[in-house]
C-alpha cells in the first residue's frame, strides 16, 4: 500500500512528503527504504517502563545532533538516498 501511495505522489509531481506516524507505520516505510531524513527527539529525563518500542533505521548517516532544553534532537539521512540536508 505505502509502494501505491507514493507511486501516486511522483505521477502528480509531489516530491516531498512528510510522514507522522506510528511506530509500525514509520518502520515500514525505513524497512522499504523509502525515506531521506529523519529527526529523532530524544528527552533523557523520560522514563517510559512500557510501551511500544521506537523505530529502527537503517543505513542511517548522522547529519547533526544538536541540544534544545532537555532534548536532543539528532538529524539523520539515508546513505542510499544520498544527503539532501
Amino acid at each position: 500500500m505505502i509502494k501505491q501511495i507514493v507511486d501516486a505522489c511522483y505521477q502528480l509531481q509531489i516530491q516531498c512528503i512528510l510522514v507522522e506516524g506510528g511506530s509500525k507505520l514509520l518502520q515500514s516505510i525505513i524497512d522499504i527504504g523509502l525515506w531521506d531524513e529523519a529527526r529523532v527527539i530524544v528527552n533523557k529525563n523520560l522514563v517510559v517502563n512500557q510501551g511500544l518500542r521506537a523505530p529502527v533505521l537503517s543505513n542511517q548517516s548522522i547529519i547533526k545532533s544538536e541540544s534544545l532544553f532537555s532534548d536532543t534532537v539528532t538529524y539523520f539521512s539515508n546513505k542510499n538516498m544520498g544527503n539532501k540536508a
